[in-house]
């Protein structure tokens, strides 16, 4: 599945994933505090924000997404 993200900074990569009901601009304020020293990615998981949905919305299909996207 194709996640939804922004981006900001550079140096080592850093992921921001959000919590139940949230989406990737939870992040966006604290992804630009630390933006000097990481590039930030921020993401919406699958059936949150802007990602597409799916009916499978188990913790495992989700934690595949992110190692897909990494």
């Amino acid at each position: 599945m194709k996640l939804n993200f922004f981006q900001v900074g550079s140096g080592p990569n850093l992921i921001f994933i959000h919590g139940l009901f949230g989406s990737a601009s939870n992040f966006r304020t604290l992804a630009k505090q630390v933006s000097d020293i990481f590039t930030v990615y921020c993401l919406d998981l699958r059936n949150h924000g802007t990602s597409p949905h799916d009916n499978d919305v188990s913790y495992d299909a989700m934690a595949s997404d992110v190692i897909e996207f990494m």
